[in-house]
């Protein structure tokens, strides 16, 4: 073979990379496209599925997991369905937290999807803070809101000293209420002293 039918050789297997390189930008363009075209939720269409309002209660720095409000079953899409749930708060709700505050997070294993929702270590305290969201199931979608507490919980103790008697004879009943608060406990303590009804 001469050095000519080389550099012929060359040229032809340059040209033939160049046209599949070209084919296959034209088909990730028209691909781009149909891709873009699709319906989306801010196309106008009106959404297709009830989500229901629900309350969650995160402790910061922490993560708790949730059903599907969009569903009977709270059961969230198994393959081959594809879903999707995202945050969508309004201007409004967004001023009441700082974006890193709160997150969501979708865990796969098998077939089984969960979702949780995640609360940043120093975020400040919510109280039924109102967050929209939206939730995608293959092409239909729909929207609600969900309330989010990190306040830490109420918690109540109740005693009675004895804790049994005989007719005519009292017990002291003492209840204490607990709230955490910066690191401490703020408590309450009430008592009072009760006989049975004859």
């Amino acid at each position: 073979m001469t050095e000519l039918d080389n550099i012929e050789t060359d040229k032809k297997g340059a040209s033939s990379r160049l046209k599949r390189f070209l084919r296959l930008g034209f088909l990730m363009a028209i691909a781009g496209l149909a891709l873009g075209n699709s319906n989306c939720p801010g196309d106008g269409r009106p959404a297709t599925l009830v989500c229901r309002e629900f309350s969650i209660h995160v402790d910061r720095g922490t993560c708790t997991v949730f059903p599907n409000p969009c569903s009977d079953d709270g059961e969230w899409a198994h393959r081959p369905s594809f879903d999707g749930i995202r945050l969508e708060p309004t201007e409004e709700q967004q001023g009441q937290y700082e974006a890193n505050d709160i997150h969501l997070v979708t865990t796969r294993v098998g077939d089984e999807t969960t979702r949780s929702l995640c609360i940043a270590p120093d975020a400040r305290h919510f109280v039924s803070q109102r967050i929209n969201f939206l939730y995608g199931l293959n092409s239909q979608y729909g929207t609600s809101t969900m309330f989010v507490n990190t306040a830490p919980l109420l918690s109540v103790s109740v005693t009675a000293t004895p804790s049994t008697i005989a007719p005519g004879q009292s017990s002291q009943l003492v209840a204490t209420a607990s709230f955490p608060f910066n690191g401490s406990s703020l408590n309450q303590t009430s008592s009072v002293d009760k006989q049975p009804d004859h």
